[in-house]
């Protein structure tokens, strides 16, 4: 039943027109990053905004998206933007089996997220990408104990997402809302913090 939801979810991202402007804006610093081999450090194609500095947080994402792109067409971006959809839904599912061993609430779950994140679903960009991160940094977090291999994958996993988008910093304001509600639950049943 998954497997065929997701299938079904995939193929309607798939699907979905490359007509927002935002998609081709991204597209354009990746070509000016992929062809001068540099992160551009004034705004590059507004000529009312020629000298004004930028912060390219997203670079990584579109570069990968113009070399795709370039190299296989449109196809490839809705594919890429369907992987990273899908990798959510099939993060969220595999959670919600495992953790709250329902499927009938995982499949609301699921169907929350979808509802609620279409409209940023049909706009091909690197929020995707940083939405992908802060699902597997929340299901990696609550998931189970921390273990030294998360010492490694955490970093990393920030490491990536700062330089895809710049969502990474609600990934830094969660981790921080979590172990702050560690730390008063630890307070509540305890006393104390000695043991967090």
């Amino acid at each position: 039943g998954f497997a065929a939801l997701l299938g079904l979810c995939f193929l309607a991202i798939n699907y979905q027109p490359l007509a927002h402007v935002e998609v081709w804006d991204h597209l354009s610093f990746g070509r000016e990053i992929a062809s001068t081999r540099t992160l551009p450090r004034t705004e590059p194609f507004l000529p009312l905004l020629k000298g004004v500095a930028v912060s390219d947080t997203s670079w990584l994402a579109q570069t990968v998206a113009y070399l795709a792109y370039s190299r296989w067409g449109t196809a490839a971006l809705q594919f890429l933007n369907g992987l990273c959809v899908i990798g959510c839904f099939v993060a969220l599912a595999w959670y919600g089996c495992r953790r709250i061993g329902s499927i009938p609430w995982t499949l609301a779950g699921m169907a929350m997220l979808f509802v609620l994140d279409w409209y940023q679903f049909n706009i091909l960009r690197p929020q995707t990408v940083g939405l992908l991160c802060f699902v597997l940094l929340v299901i990696g977090s609550t998931a189970r104990r921390l273990q030294v291999r998360d010492w490694v994958l955490v970093p990393a996993l920030f490491a990536l997402w700062a330089n895809v988008h710049g969502s990474f910093l609600a990934g830094l304001a969660g981790m921080a809302c979590l172990t702050l509600g560690r730390a008063i639950d630890l307070w509540r049943r305890t006393g104390r913090f000695a043991a967090f």
